[in-house]
């Protein structure tokens, strides 16, 4: 049921993931003895962040078109949300370990696709509240039958 918020956040959070796959997450410019080389990064190079931005582009699809079993929405939701924040932290381990192997960093720049992510999680949990303001409408108009 795409009319309800809750939806629409989800919706929107599976689109956002889906962008990092459009961009370069990083570029890095390397000068060893006046070259200038020019290093980029994105995702699909790296496979345990290409799998967890896939899984939470799937669970927040999947997550819905559960509008009739808000508990399972909740949780996956919830999955959702993990899994973009476990792509995070590993795209800044990554990042991390890029920056300390080269040591004749000249410049860098974080691509569009590298922020995305971070809006995601915001609209996630957006749903999840909505979600769980929902459940507890239907808890309370239940006591009143």
């Amino acid at each position: 049921m795409i009319q309800r918020k809750q939806s629409i956040w989800l919706l929107l959070a599976a689109l956002l993931n889906s962008a990092v796959f459009l961009g370069v997450n990083f570029t890095i410019e390397t000068r060893i003895q006046n070259v200038l080389q020019t290093n980029t990064y994105s995702v699909l190079q790296h496979l345990p962040s290409t799998l967890f931005i896939v899984a939470a582009i799937a669970l927040s699809l999947i997550a819905i078109f559960l509008f009739r079993k808000r508990p399972l929405q909740m949780k996956m939701s919830l999955l959702a949300l993990l899994a973009t924040i476990a792509y995070c932290f590993i795209n800044w381990m990554r990042i991390k370990v890029i920056f300390a192997n080269n040591n004749m960093v000249s410049n860098y720049s974080f691509g569009l696709a590298s922020i995305t992510p971070y809006f995601a999680i915001i609209f996630i949990l957006l749903a999840w509240f909505g979600i769980r303001k929902d459940e507890k409408l239907v808890k309370s108009l239940d006591r009143l039958r």
